[in-house]
């Protein structure tokens, strides 16, 4: 098993698509968790999508860490681009 999952809030576009395949290409990422408010159609190999209340809500950070089977993981609250 690989180290690291990744946990992020879901973004359309083609720049979040783009930072999700290439962490998704780490060989240090087992998964990455989509965290999204609403059900959304995308699927990318080693990404899972967590419909739930927002990413800083209890419930939701108490969810995440229960399914998280890595010796650690990276938070990224939101993407865009600089």
């Amino acid at each position: 098993m690989k180290p690291i999952t990744v946990v992020t809030s879901y973004s359309p576009g083609s720049f979040f698509e783009k930072t999700l395949l290439s962490l998704t290409k780490s060989a240090l990422v087992e998964r990455v968790v989509i965290v999204s408010q609403e059900p959304v159609a995308f699927k990318m190999e080693r990404c899972r999508v967590l419909v739930c209340e927002p990413l800083a809500s209890q419930e939701t950070l108490s969810r995440i860490l229960s399914g998280i089977r890595t010796k650690y993981f990276l938070f990224l609250p939101g993407s865009q681009q600089i």
